[in-house]
């Protein structure tokens, strides 16, 4: 799994575009197919034009 900071470095563009004023993993409870509870990782990335 790509990590947020990999994910936002691979969006390409420079440095003097983009300003990332987040770049987050929150934990989001999930219910597999088989009923079992689990947990997923979502990626948040807010980027800023500059």
């Amino acid at each position: 799994m790509v990590s947020v900071q990999d994910e936002a470095a691979q969006l390409g563009g420079s440095a003097e575009e983009w300003e990332v004023e987040l770049a987050e993993e929150r934990p989001r409870t999930a219910t597999a197919p088989d009923g079992s509870a689990g947990e997923h990782l979502d990626a948040v990335l807010v980027l800023r034009r500059r």
